[in-house]
């Protein structure tokens, strides 16, 4: 598993507006911060929800924006993930 901080781009909650969490993917962990689903993408028109960072190699900082997936609210988190720690 892989350790992702996952920044909260909608509502702050008593978590803060980052998590770092370790998951299998950059889906799971911000479904886990967030607990809903989201998808990568991007868009003029809507906001995304959150941004994940995760490290990929010395010095190389990776960014995926994630949007919320409209009709599906989960809000039970499946797959592997694990909080970690809030980010202070």
């Amino acid at each position: 598993m892989k350790t992702f901080r996952v920044v909260r781009l909608i509502e702050e909650t008593q978590s803060g507006p980052s998590q770092i969490v370790e998951a299998s993917t950059p889906e799971a962990a911000a479904k886990l911060a967030l607990g809903i689903e989201v998808v990568r993408g991007s868009s003029k028109y809507a906001k995304p929800v959150a941004k994940v960072y995760w490290e990929g190699g010395p010095q190389q900082t990776n960014m995926i924006r994630f949007y919320a997936r409209t009709g599906r609210v989960d809000h039970q988190s499946k797959g592997s993930v694990t909080v970690v720690r809030p980010d202070v």
